[in-house]
C-alpha cells in the first residue's frame, strides 16, 4: 500500500511546517520496519517492530495505542520506553538505538517515579508492578522495570490472578 500511495505523492505533502509529511523519512522508516518483520523467526517477539511501527505512526501524523490484557505492567513498559525516545527526539539528540543507555535512564525514571506506578496500584491495590523473576528474565532489556518497582513473586501471581 505505502509503495502504491508515495509514487503519487511529492516529496513533503504541504507547505506548512508543522504539517509536512517528510515521504523521504516515513519510506525510509518503513524498509526499516520491512526489514526487521523479514529478520524476525516465526513466533518471536521483537521490539524492534514495535517501536519502528511507532515511529512510522508517529512519521505519518497517526494516533495509536498502546495495552496489554491489563493495561498496566507490559503496557506502562512500552510507553515509558517511547516516552524516554520522544524526549531525546525533542532534544535533537536523535538514537534509533533504544538500547541508548540515556534512553533507559529516562525511560525506568518515568517507571519508578511516573503516572504508571498509579495505574497499577489502582489494579491491584499497589504502586508496584506484577512481574515475578521468571517473567523478569525472559522481558527485553529494554522493557525492565527497577527492581524497587516489582512485586515480589508470590505478590505478583496473586495480584495477576485477582
Amino acid at each position: 500500500y505505502w509503495k502504491t500511495m508515495i509514487s503519487s505523492l511529492p516529496p513533503t505533502t504541504s507547505s506548512l511546517p508543522q504539517a509536512k509529511l517528510d515521504i523521504v523519512a516515513v519510506n525510509s522508516l518503513i524498509l526499516k520496519l520491512e526489514d526487521a518483520v523479514a529478520k524476525t523467526q516465526n513466533h518471536s517477539k521483537d521490539v524492534d517492530i514495535l517501536v519502528l511501527s511507532g515511529d512510522v505512526v508517529r512519521a505519518l501524523r497517526g494516533g495509536r495505542v498502546t495495552f496489554c490484557k491489563s493495561g498496566k505492567d507490559r503496557t506502562a513498559m512500552s510507553v515509558t520506553l517511547e516516552q524516554a525516545r520522544i524526549v531525546k527526539q525533542y532534544e535533537n539528540k536523535v538514537s534509533n538505538d533504544i538500547y541508548d543507555d540515556l534512553i533507559l535512564e529516562n525511560a525506568n525514571l518515568y517507571r519508578a517515579f511516573g503516572a504508571r506506578l498509579s495505574v497499577a496500584e489502582k489494579n491491584v491495590g499497589r504502586p508496584l508492578y506484577s512481574f515475578n523473576g521468571l517473567q523478569l528474565q525472559f522481558l527485553p532489556k529494554v522493557y525492565r522495570p527497577p527492581q524497587s518497582t516489582i512485586q515480589d513473586m508470590m505478590l505478583s501471581m496473586k495480584a495477576r490472578d485477582s
